[in-house]
């Protein structure tokens, strides 16, 4: 494999931070990676896209020694997953194990590499115009660099600035009314005073609390997110299961829900106890925020402010779409690409581990963020069980999560133990980026509100 070489300067700064501040470390992947086992000190001499160089001082003089890559290195993000995989498998090699290693790239306090290679590794790629992970110790100046916040070192949390708000005008329902839902029964509403929206993702009831109906809901699941809604009685269990008891105890007027929840036996057992249950599309993305809008007024009685509410937030996401679209720009103009993405659908507790492709909603997200999803790139469709070699092969450089998803692998710490991510761009620098279950893949009324928050955390706060 020929090689060719990064540039003089960052080759420099490389080597002068692993010669001065992890001298240790070069004699441990020396002696576990370069077989020089009586070596007693090593310093880095050079590095290329083939290789990293060293020079090994044993009883009997200096040697070189060089590391090959197991495949060449062409890419910013792949220089550093190399050159902490060659610390994790010298640490293994020395009985150290490999978990230490894979926790220390989101900075585990620890010791050498453990904790201080990859955000100081980034900072110096960064300085020598290859890109990198730039975490918020890598250069005093990066606030003033966006195209450097597009690739981060370490985990962040994306938060909504604020909540949709409902319609000043509250509309009075016009019943009854006869709609064809989603399955192409018609259903007849006559009362709307004791409304359940229940879905997986909170969407149904944010758009009641839009629309200005949220005092007539009498319940919600557990993922509905509108503060002014969370003292509702829950009526799901288990994660996304209804409770059929804690529902008809509730004596709703009508129900709306759709089949991304379940089970179907207590959404039938709901309609034979002769509540209007209302079946709506279950499908998430920007193209059918409007429409949903307009299913739920049209069910509740309130069609001219459904009207309302989904121009509103037809313009709401124009203006956050621009704002994000200057963010990438910004990005492009500094250098950089769109950053490779992919969405982490995980339940440690239930062994329940799946990356979301094509159609999942996450792939209309991922480009509304000006990314590049690398799930649907290779051709996945839906949601399908994570696969350590696809994954590895796509090289993401960003997870996207679910917050409650992140914390059931044990944090971004554990997410390293799932096979695969380590071995990823985005697991070499600790990259992932998560957002409470109820907000980050609801569309819906909130959506404006979403779209902002995570583009502030993809690519920080500029321009």
């Amino acid at each position: 494999m020929s090689s060719t070489g990064f540039a003089p300067e960052v080759v420099a700064a490389v080597c002068a931070h692993m010669n001065d501040d992890h001298p240790d470390d070069c004699l441990l992947i020396v002696r576990g990676l370069g077989g020089v086992t009586d070596a007693t000190s090593a310093r880095m001499s050079s590095i290329d896209d083939c290789s990293a160089h060293f020079e090994a001082v044993t009883p009997d003089g200096v040697s070189p020694v060089s590391v090959e890559f197991p495949m060449q290195v062409t890419e910013r993000p792949q220089l550093r997953v190399e050159v902490v995989r060659m610390y994790n498998e010298a640490c293994r090699g020395a009985g150290h194990g490999a978990a230490p290693g894979r926790r220390a790239l989101i900075g585990t306090p620890g010791m050498g590499l453990r904790h201080l290679l990859v955000p100081a590794l980034g900072a110096l790629l960064l300085a020598g115009g290859l890109g990198g992970c730039g975490g918020a110790d890598a250069r005093p100046d990066q606030a003033d660099q966006p195209g450097a916040d597009a690739e981060c070192a370490g985990a962040r949390t994306a938060r909504s600035a604020g909540w949709v708000e409902p319609l000043e005008q509250v509309p009075e329902p016009s019943l009854p009314v006869t709609v064809t839902d989603f399955t192409g029964e018609q259903v007849t509403i006559t009362d709307a005073d004791r409304v359940l929206a229940l879905d997986t993702y909170g969407t149904l009831a944010t758009t009641v609390y839009a629309l200005g109906l949220g005092d007539r809901l009498v319940g919600r699941d557990v993922s509905t997110g509108v503060p002014e809604l969370s003292g509702l009685p829950v009526v799901t269990h288990n994660g996304h299961e209804l409770n059929a008891e804690a529902i008809l105890d509730l004596n709703p007027s009508v129900v709306l829900t759709d089949y991304s929840i379940g089970p179907l036996e207590v959404q039938l057992q709901l309609k034979d106890s002769g509540i209007p249950v209302v079946i709506l599309d279950s499908q998430r993305n920007r193209g059918v925020i409007g429409d949903q809008i307009r299913a739920v007024a049209d069910v509740l009685g309130v069609p001219t402010a459904g009207e309302t509410l989904a121009a509103r937030v037809d313009a709401e996401v124009a203006v956050a779409e621009a704002e994000v679209s200057a963010k990438v720009t910004a990005t492009e103009a500094d250098g950089g690409d769109g950053p490779r993405m992919v969405f982490l659908y995980l339940r440690g507790q239930s062994g329940v581990y799946y990356w979301f492709g094509e159609g999942s909603g996450a792939d209309d997200l991922i480009e509304a963020l000006g990314g590049v999803d690398v799930a649907a790139e290779a051709g996945l469709e839906g949601s399908r069980p994570l696969n350590a070699e696809g994954l590895v092969r796509s090289r993401p450089e960003m997870f996207l999560m679910m917050t409650d998803g992140l914390d059931s692998v044990g944090g971004a710490a554990g997410l390293l133990d799932i096979p695969g991510v380590a071995e990823t761009p985005a697991g070499a620098t600790g990259c992932v980026i998560d957002m409470a279950d109820y907000e980050i893949l609801s569309f819906g009324p909130q959506f404006p509100h979403t779209l902002r928050a995570l583009a502030d955390a993809v690519y920080g706060d500029a321009p």
